[in-house]
C-alpha cells in the first residue's frame, strides 16, 4: 500500500482510493475499496489533508487485520495517524 498527503487548508480530510485493474477483477477492486473505506471510517486520519491511499498487488487477498495493519503503518509512517494516546 502506498499513501500520499497534502495539507488541504480545510478542517476535514479528504480520501481517495486508487485501486487498479492489477489487483484483479472488479469484484476485487471493489472489495478492496469497502475494505478500505470502512478502516478509514473507524480510524480517521488527522484534519486538513488530504490524501491518496494506493492499493498494491496482493491486497484483494489479505486478510483484513493485515491489510489494517499496513494501512495504520502507512499513516503514522507520513504522520497522519490520530494518536493512540487519546
Amino acid at each position: 500500500m502506498q499513501i500520499a498527503a497534502r495539507p488541504n487548508g480545510l478542517g476535514r480530510s479528504r480520501v481517495a482510493l486508487s485501486v487498479g485493474k492489477r489487483i484483479g477483477p472488479a469484484v476485487a477492486r471493489n472489495r478492496v475499496k469497502r475494505r478500505l473505506r470502512a478502516m478509514l471510517r473507524d480510524g480517521t486520519p488527522i484534519a486538513g489533508y488530504d490524501i491518496v491511499v494506493t492499493a498494491r498487488e496482493g491486497a484483494a487477498s489479505a486478510p483484513f487485520d493485515e491489510l489494517r495493519g499496513d494501512l495504520e503503518r502507512c499513516l503514522r509512517g507520513i504522520g497522519l495517524s490520530p494518536s493512540e494516546d487519546a
